[in-house]
């Protein structure tokens, strides 16, 4: 027997052994993958009449671990469930990993992916919180995805076909942040009209900043967009106070939006903008043009963080390198388990708990 054919055997076996733990939950779909990394397979019971959510079993090959850090699990649910024919309630809400010898279990999403001790019995599991709960969770995960791709696309159009102002691949990643600002600042505002000044014009940011307005005026709506970054990068909203008393602006005063090409601002508009209505789990319209403000679980920020990380160059002397979430999410559990452990700071989280005043706790990565 072949060596490929040996570890399809170790991931089978790894697989019934995975679901041998879950007898309860009788209903299952296998997962076909084109990859011979891992093997897969959904599960789900039905308690008290009622379906439970899904759990997705993982096997993976012994010495490949590294498939179980948390960003790699988001991606890899995203992208296998992705292509899978089945209603948004139906997606895995808890995923069990093993290799044989160690197992890690998540609970996906809700509200951020964290590492869980035990996957929930099936006389508990329908006392979590369901996707289907969030309407826009069906939509969102839609959204997801084809910002993934497109901000996949639009790094390789600036980078190779519509070069624009950029001398690196970071440097786009800084442009998309601009530009995620003003959007965030635009739907944060949306009820408040903003206005800048233009050539001795007054403008209303709203009207400019949307890429129909791009299509129609090409040059000149980059020039009225990068005069609006300029006032607006600075809006108290977005302003930061720290101990001493100083302020501290988002953007200081020597970064400016540089990117020129009309080309490049649709396509970036034009993707964060469209995102369509937005319907709810039964197909009902619940709006009629979603917003990245609408997005649910804080995807925009996953959006991003996966674009960055799988983008970003850390080569060419600038000692700029990525904290990966693990380890954030390591960090942040052990301060918060010895906060727990001491007499003096667990009531702070106590009282957060009862009557949500948030405690004096900061928490800095003195490198980002």
């Amino acid at each position: 027997m072949s060596k490929k054919n040996d570890e399809k055997v170790d991931l089978g076996s790894i697989l019934e052994l995975l679901r041998a733990e879950y007898r309860k939950f009788k209903q299952e779909l296998p997962v076909e993958h084109s990859e011979d990394s891992a093997a897969f397979q959904l599960v789900w019971g039905n308690y008290e009449g009622e379906e439970t959510q899904r759990i997705l079993l993982v096997a993976i090959p012994p010495g490949q671990w590294e498939i179980t850090r948390l960003d790699r699990v988001e991606d890899l649910i995203f992208g296998l469930v992705g292509k899978l024919e089945i209603e948004d309630e139906e997606w895995p809400l808890f995923v069990h990993l093993s290799d044989g010898n160690q197992q890690i279990r998540y609970n996906l999403f809700i509200p951020e992916t964290h590492e869980i001790d035990q996957i929930p019995s099936i006389e508990l599991i329908k006392d979590y919180q369901k996707l289907k709960g969030d309407p826009t969770w069906g939509w969102s995960k839609t959204i997801y995805s084809r910002l993934m791709h497109g901000l996949d696309h639009f790094h390789e159009q600036v980078y190779q076909t519509v070069k624009d102002r950029v001398s690196n691949k970071n440097d786009i990643i800084l442009e998309v942040s601009k530009i995620l600002f003003l959007e965030s600042f635009q739907v944060h505002h949306k009820d408040t009209p903003i206005y800048f000044e233009f050539e001795k014009e007054t403008l209303n940011f709203h009207e400019v900043f949307h890429y129909e307005y791009v299509e129609k005026n090409g040059k000149l709506a980059v020039d009225q967009i990068k005069a609006a970054f300029e006032k607006l990068k600075s809006h108290e909203d977005y302003v930061v106070i720290d101990d001493e008393g100083t302020s501290h602006a988002i953007f200081d005063e020597q970064t400016h939006l540089l990117l020129s090409q009309p080309k490049n601002f649709y396509f970036l508009l034009e993707l964060i903008q469209n995102l369509g209505e937005i319907k709810d789990n039964k197909g009902k319209l619940v709006k009629k043009q979603g917003t990245l403000g609408d997005m649910a679980a804080d995807l925009l920020g996953r959006v991003f963080d996966v674009f960055l990380r799988a983008n970003f160059e850390s080569k060419g002397g600038l000692g700029v390198y990525l904290t990966p979430a693990p380890v954030k999410q390591a960090m942040l559990r052990i301060a918060f388990h010895d906060i727990l452990e001491d007499p003096d700071s667990s009531h702070l989280l106590t009282a957060w708990a009862e009557d949500g005043v948030k405690p004096a706790f900061r928490f800095l990565d003195p490198t980002c």
